[in-house]
């Protein structure tokens, strides 16, 4: 029942697509790339394109290089372009911390990338556009940032997802009672932000640094955490 209900709205959104394609005429939108500066030039030059713009077919032409884009270059480009932007060292996301690979948003990007909201916003247009022209693209991005695109709610098990140590470790402290003489933590969640020596410390609640985990408060703690 799932797969025909995600057929079904995907059969509208590309009916919906094909629509305003039928307006927009021959032009295209050019961009002049460096492949090896793939993402500083398609991030700068995307400043300066309109919506609508947008919406007609870019055509990729990379300097030094003769090749013709007759759609491969536009799928090189799209490819190479989210493979840098998902690149850690990037800032934007990092990756979680779980069995299989996925990207999460890192929490800490305004302190590693200049303007992370604007190249947010640009990861969003990229893949709309790779939407927009039905062009499959490889975004491992994790399954709690689906959940809160749709707006669902995200719950403890999630987290499975985000962190399977700190998941496994909320899940025994849930389920186990915590002995007095063995107090878990205080109130405070300590990060260290990726590719950095530098610790975060952020309390909880008020003066949660001195406010011990206990089973009678440990469930405020496991959803303010």
């Amino acid at each position: 029942m799932k797969g025909e209900k995600s057929d079904i709205k995907r059969i509208w959104m590309y009916g919906k697509i094909a629509n305003l394609k039928k307006h927009l005429g021959n032009e295209s939108t050019k961009l002049v790339i460096r492949r090896t500066d793939v993402y500083t030039d398609s991030f700068e030059q995307f400043k300066s394109i309109q919506f609508l713009s947008l919406q007609k077919p870019i055509q990729i032409a990379y300097i030094n290089e003769e090749a013709q884009d007759a759609g491969g270059l536009f799928r090189d480009w799209l490819t190479l372009l989210i493979k840098e932007i998902l690149r850690p060292e990037n800032g934007l996301f990092i990756t979680s911390d779980t069995e299989h690979l996925s990207y999460i948003i890192n929490r800490f990007s305004e302190k590693s990338k200049k303007n992370h909201l604007q190249h947010f916003y640009f990861f969003g247009q990229i893949i709309g556009k790779a939407l927009f022209e039905r062009v499959p693209v490889c975004a491992f991005l994790n399954q709690i940032i689906f959940k809160y695109i749709l707006d669902m709610k995200i719950d403890f098990d999630d987290l499975e997802f985000y962190d399977l140590q700190i998941f496994i470790s909320l899940q025994f402290l849930r389920d186990n009672p915590i002995c007095k003489s063995e107090m878990y933590t205080e109130f405070v969640a300590r990060e260290k932000i990726p590719h950095s020596d530098e610790m975060t410390e952020n309390e909880l609640i008020e003066n949660g640094k001195n406010i011990l985990v206990d089973d009678e408060n440990k469930f405020e703690f496991i959803s303010k955490l």
